[in-house]
């Protein structure tokens, strides 16, 4: 069985690297996943290829990363991925879709080659642009993308919710954390009244900080 992988619209194996997040992709889905499946297909935006970022052999036998072949607009490539890799597409039993932003070329895809997608759904996708245009458009990618996703996977209760409104089968999975490596040092105390706070990722919008702030501002949360 063949699973094809799309990331987030304009991604790639490289960009989630400037962000320390390759090797989340390559441990946390690539291994596992060609250890269920008989071939991957990774549907990049960017002009790389899987060896700049792992030498184990079998990972790179069963995994085909598929570019653009010249540099083009990520809108462009979305909308032109499924008839650039038509064949590769429709050897796919389904696609990962690993960010709801991600789900234009899933949804030709699902129109023209009968391919269904499971997509991530893990931020407020419409909520990231100013009001105008450009906020109705992400909404209406958004929307389409869940009501015509084969299974969503939802990371909070409040996006399950959402989702759930135009999706039938939604899975709530968390962003976990590994305990093994993250876990308080033997023997560690805090002082009285000492509270502390660590985050560790990007500074985006989705990642919605401010909420961090304004709970820490407020009387009794610092």
């Amino acid at each position: 069985m063949t699973i094809g992988l799309l990331p987030a619209l304009g991604g790639g194996i490289r960009e989630l690297a400037t962000t320390g997040q390759a090797s989340r992709l390559v441990d946390g889905y690539l291994r596992p996943y060609a250890a269920a499946f008989d071939r991957l297909v990774y549907f990049s935006y960017l002009e790389e290829s899987l060896a700049e970022f792992t030498d184990d052999e079998h990972l790179l036998a069963a995994t085909r990363v598929l570019t653009p072949g010249r540099p083009m607009s990520r809108g462009r490539r979305a909308v032109t991925m499924p008839g650039a890799h038509a064949r590769e597409f429709r050897e796919c039993a389904a696609l990962r879709v690993f960010q709801v932003t991600g789900v234009i070329p899933a949804l030709i895809a699902r129109a023209r080659f009968g391919v269904p997608y499971v997509t991530t759904y893990g931020f407020w996708y419409s909520r990231l642009s100013r009001p105008g245009s450009r906020r109705l458009l992400k909404a209406a990618v958004e929307r389409v993308g869940l009501r015509r996703a084969a299974a969503v996977i939802a990371t909070t209760e409040e996006l399950a919710a959402r989702a759930r409104r135009l999706c039938p089968r939604v899975e709530l999975i968390p962003n976990g954390v590994d305990t093994r490596h993250f876990a308080p040092a033997d023997g560690a105390r805090r002082r009285e009244g000492e509270r502390r706070v660590l985050y560790v990722g990007r500074l985006s919008a989705e990642k919605n900080l401010s909420a961090l702030i304004r709970a820490a501002a407020a009387p009794g949360g610092a």
